[in-house]
């Protein structure tokens, strides 16, 4: 999937500021389910983050994903994910079956092939 939209969510740095001049992995998912794939999702609670609320955040928003989506086993465009790393869960933006858009802490954001679905929760948005 290479169009001028991906091309744009490519090499945001790493920040709390609002996407796409900063993003974390939570506004950086809510940014590209926008621009990608038309769909809003309103979190009914304050969408911002900073390095005291992270973690919480970051667990919150899986929260409410029943209210946008369903689980699935097999990923495919525009599903969200989940993965535990370094005491928060860590979200992406599936582009394909094997292929994310994410970002990490003090990194830019970039697209990665995963290589393996184990330990993360997959998530069809509607």
């Amino acid at each position: 999937m290479v169009n001028d939209k991906l091309v744009s969510l490519v090499g945001i740095p790493w920040g709390y500021k609002a996407p796409p001049e900063e993003a974390n992995c939570l506004s950086l998912m809510l940014y590209a389910q926008e621009v990608l794939f038309g769909r809003k999702i309103n979190i009914e609670e304050d969408q911002s983050c900073s390095s005291d609320n992270l973690v919480e955040r970051s667990n919150d928003i899986s929260q409410y994903m029943n209210k946008y989506g369903y689980k699935v086993e097999t990923p495919q465009a525009g599903d969200v994910g989940f993965m535990p790393i370094c005491g928060y869960r860590h979200i992406m933006t599936f582009l394909s079956s094997n292929e994310v858009l994410h970002i990490l802490i003090n990194k830019t954001s970039r697209i990665n092939r995963i290589k393996s679905l184990r330990g993360i929760e997959i998530w069809r948005v509607l």
